[in-house]
């Protein structure tokens, strides 16, 4: 089965105003859902936030969920950070199409290459129906699942 991923928590439409907020990512993984969630780290802090640091947040919020996080690190320092963490699926993606995740998947950004670890990033929810359907990649993460009718 695909593994369904909520980009910042969204999985129901896009919500900038709550998207990358912790309890709004806790609501993705009780539904269901795994969830993409993008971080920041500054002197040592960790918060979530696509380009600003909104949220604090302690460590112990990875690892209570680390089983159903993707965790975008969106600056050099939170790469370092995650680093040293083994037991975290973290990856860097900025301008490239397709990152290497810390556990080993390819994430690809508004592109899908059908590979057995591959997860499919904000890319067309007509070929995204279409690769749900047929299970030839890991993942989708898309702000929307409504689309795929389950």
């Amino acid at each position: 089965m695909v593994k369904l991923i909520a980009h910042r928590g969204n999985y129901n439409g896009k919500n900038i105003s709550l998207e990358n907020h912790p309890d709004y990512i806790k609501l993705a993984i009780e539904n269901g859902y795994d969830a993409e969630c993008d971080v920041l780290v500054k002197d040592n802090k960790i918060f979530l936030g696509h380009d600003d640091s909104l949220h604090s947040i302690g460590i112990d919020f990875f690892n209570n969920f680390s089983n159903k996080l993707w965790i975008h690190c969106k600056n050099f320092e939170s790469l370092i950070y995650f680093k040293k963490l083994k037991n975290l699926n973290y990856f860097w993606q900025k301008d490239d199409i397709h990152s290497l995740t810390s556990k080993g998947f390819i994430w690809s950004h508004s592109k899908c290459t059908k590979f057995d670890k591959n997860i499919a990033c904000m890319i067309d929810k007509k070929v995204a129906k279409s690769l749900y359907k047929s299970e030839v990649i890991y993942g989708l993460c898309m702000d929307d699942f409504s689309f795929l009718n389950i």
